[in-house]
């Protein structure tokens, strides 16, 4: 099962599985899908530069979120769904990326105090580790 070509058609399948499901679960339509796809591709043509990981996450959180929220806009007034999905996804992708570029060092720090606390819970309670 090493053949690229079986990975490919493997990764694809999951992939759409899983976006299947979601847009079930979501209510999202394919076409909105589709047009939050373009405009995040747009949104991300205005983003400040990261990581590759991030960018790929963000990506795809922009693309469900962007869909998602025109399905939720669209309910309350008579607006062409794809038109806002389009939009919302190309301005939601470089506002996202600003945030998590922002809220970033706050959470490394967070992160990097818990094995400090975790040490001192621990010498607390008579086990001591050393380094």
């Amino acid at each position: 099962m090493s053949d690229p070509v079986v990975i490919a058609a493997l990764v694809g399948t999951v992939g759409s599985t899983i976006i299947s499901i979601l847009t079930i679960i979501l209510g999202i339509t394919p076409q909105s899908l589709f047009f939050s796809l373009w405009g995040a591709t747009v949104g991300l043509t205005f983003a400040p530069k990261a990581p590759l990981g991030r960018t790929i996450a963000l990506f795809c959180a922009v693309i469900m979120g962007g869909a998602s929220l025109a399905h939720w806009i669209v309910s309350y007034g008579p607006l062409p769904v794809n038109a806002v999905a389009f939009v919302l996804s190309a301005l939601f992708h470089p506002i996202l990326n600003s945030v998590v570029n922002v809220i970033e060092p706050t959470i490394k720090n967070i992160f990097g105090m818990i094995p400090a606390i975790i040490k001192t819970a621990l010498k607390k309670i008579g086990i001591d580790l050393h380094d």
